[in-house]
């Protein structure tokens, strides 16, 4: 999956009047808090992520982030509306993404 499709799949519920109804200008001081409190697990994910890729092989660990990736997807609706819990599912994503992205073997 790629960052496209994340984006187009989690941020227009921000705007949703069904999930958590923000004005542009909230949902867009949302967007740019998560993507800087994203940084740090990110950057420990790419150290510990290779780790695990050396240690497990590809298989197993690729599976679990393929599954992370889309339990954390599927949950977003159900954080609706308290916006610290989609920061918080933002930086989840973002965990089980970098290890897939970063790694050149994948």
């Amino acid at each position: 999956m790629s960052s496209e499709d994340e984006s187009s799949l989690i941020y227009p519920l921000l705007e949703s009047p069904d999930f958590f109804n923000l004005d542009r200008k909230s949902a867009t001081d949302i967007k740019s808090r998560s993507r800087q409190l994203q940084s740090v697990p990110s950057i420990i994910m790419l150290i510990v992520g290779g780790l695990i890729f050396d240690i497990l092989g590809r298989k197993w660990p690729l599976f679990i982030i393929f599954m992370g990736e889309g339990l954390v997807l599927a949950s977003y609706p159900w954080m609706a509306p308290n916006t610290t819990y989609w920061i918080i599912m933002t930086m989840m994503y973002d965990v089980f993404k970098r290890p897939k992205k970063a790694n050149p073997l994948i």
